[in-house]
């Protein structure tokens, strides 16, 4: 080792790429943030059935922001997939509370309380799957890239799944494990 050298090259690279990973991941908290917000909003609307509308492009964008800071190529097809993996499980677990609380708009006064709990589920729902797809990003950004490459819509679909139902179940943030 040189002695102008304080650490080893390997020890100075991995120390450079855990800064790095830290700084994408903070940046895409400020974009799950901003979403959740965007999505919980949408969710107060109160006209019946409007929010869901709006929820599909904010939580696009939102994993599509994500994806971007982290700088990794995911294809349409692997979107697609995953939209459809988070919307049925979302619409599978919450399918009952969505009617209740948009039938509670045709109601007086249930308005108010149908608003509260919409944007407090759609905020809720677009962390959870925010949260989950920065665990993902922080995974594959961690791969090297032949097996990147190679990596099948499937796989980052499977690991989209694992990752939303921990958070879904309120589980801790990679960062706080």
């Amino acid at each position: 080792m040189p002695p102008f050298e304080l650490l080893p090259r390997e020890s100075t690279e991995r120390r450079s790429r855990v800064i790095d990973l830290e700084r994408k991941e903070q940046a895409s908290r400020r974009i799950v943030l901003a979403a959740a917000a965007a999505a919980a909003s949408a969710g107060a609307v109160p006209i019946p059935f409007s929010d869901a509308a709006a929820l599909v492009p904010i939580q696009i964008a939102m994993v599509a922001g994500v994806t971007v800071t982290y700088g990794l190529p995911i294809s349409k097809g692997t979107f697609v997939t995953l939209a459809g993996a988070a919307l049925s499980y979302g619409g599978l677990t919450n399918a009952g509370k969505y009617l209740v609380t948009n039938l509670l708009k045709f109601v007086p006064g249930g308005n108010i309380t149908g608003g509260v709990i919409r944007a407090g589920v759609a905020g809720a729902l677009t962390s959870a799957a925010g949260e989950a797809w920065i665990a993902v990003c922080n995974q594959l950004a961690q791969l090297d890239p032949e097996r990147l490459a190679r990596l099948d819509a499937s796989e980052v679909r499977d690991m989209f799944m694992q990752a939303f139902e921990k958070r879904a179940r309120g589980g801790p943030r990679d960062s706080e494990e």
